[in-house]
């Protein structure tokens, strides 16, 4: 069993939010009611390096599923564990193909997939199973670019081939033949996948092609959004969020785009000074986007932003992951794990 913790030598990098936000006393309750999310007075939020892994390689995505409790990727099948909120990992699965995403519905159960590789446990991670994801029953799916777990037995797979681009096929997954088995008909779509999320049954994903699809049946039928022409940045759709059923948020290469009627509407919200933009979460009015270097904070339902965390010039940041307003993470293509806290 490998452990990995941060190297006390290592120069540990704290970077104190550029915020100071101030209330109206008699407002406090309010807030904390409304929002799930107590106001930070007087506290100074900050992003630390909490770990550097090791092994060489390039990582990928991190999860985590509550304030202690997490998971991370990268090249060769790895996957690493963490228990205490990120300050060592334990290594879990390793193997010779890539992943480039992780998701838990719940701590056992959960999933890591990449282009030609997919594992699932329903033991918190103590054992990986791989699943072959060259054959689902009757269908062959050569290139599998996601697979979207709705709950623990529906399932979306989002996948191509040479002669279409993507195809979206529902599955019913069973955990003891560790098979999928579809449901209906697959759909096709012209243009490769670029994001995914869902809130219970309704899921939306985005396109490289700026086109952003809605369903509110698992799957079963989709719609098209509208994005508010004319302004910001629309170049490509790098990642797609939403906080319930009605809020939602994109980010373009350098704009961020909101959506309060559940994904039918997209309007421009701000564009930021960085055109790397790839990561965005929303937990009512507090925002976080994510740059190859910089990572913005919004406390104010994305109007305006200030940077939090700089990397160096030879990292490139990839992935985060947020539990609450208070909790957060980072992860850079290197091994870097930043953790953002409120002091």
């Amino acid at each position: 069993m490998k452990m990995y913790k941060l190297n006390r030598t290592f120069k540990q990098r704290k970077i104190h939010a550029m915020k100071t936000i101030k209330f109206i006393p008699i407002l406090t309750l309010l807030i904390i009611l409304f929002t799930g999310c107590p106001p930070q007075l007087d506290k100074a939020s900050s992003w630390d390096l909490c770990c550097t892994l090791p092994d060489s390689g390039v990582y990928r995505d991190i999860f985590f599923i509550d304030a202690d409790e997490g998971w991370l990727i990268g090249q060769y099948e790895r996957i690493y564990h963490s228990d205490n909120g990120g300050e060592s990992w334990e290594l879990q699965n390793s193997g010779n193909r890539d992943l480039s995403t992780v998701h838990f519905l719940d701590k056992q159960y959960g999933w890591a997939t990449g282009l030609m590789a997919a594992y699932y446990t329903i033991n918190g991670g103590t054992s990986w199973n791989y699943v072959d994801l060259f054959t689902y029953g009757a269908i062959w799916v050569p290139f599998t670019e996601e697979i979207f777990f709705i709950d623990r037995e529906n399932v979306l797979v989002f996948w191509s081939r040479s002669s279409y681009p993507l195809i979206v096929t529902r599955f019913t997954f069973n955990v003891d033949s560790a098979r999928f088995y579809p449901l209906a008909s697959s759909l096709k779509f012209p243009n490769y996948l670029s994001s995914t999320t869902n809130v219970a049954n309704k899921v939306w994903f985005a396109d490289v092609e700026q086109n952003i699809y809605l369903s509110t049946d698992g799957g079963v039928n989709w719609s098209t959004g509208q994005i508010e022409a004319d302004s910001g940045d629309i170049s490509a759709i790098n990642d797609i969020h939403f906080t319930n059923e009605q809020d939602g948020w994109f980010c373009s290469n350098c704009s961020v785009y909101h959506s309060d009627d559940g994904g039918e509407n997209w309007y421009y919200k701000t564009t930021l000074p960085d055109s790397s933009l790839g990561r965005i979460y929303f937990k009512k009015d507090e925002g976080w986007v994510m740059g190859e270097k910089i990572i913005y904070y919004s406390s104010d339902g994305g109007n305006s932003w200030q940077a939090q965390l700089q990397v160096d010039v030879e990292e490139k940041l990839v992935s985060i992951s947020f539990v609450n307003c208070s909790n957060g993470w980072a992860l850079s293509e290197s091994g870097n794990v930043y953790r953002y806290g409120v002091e």
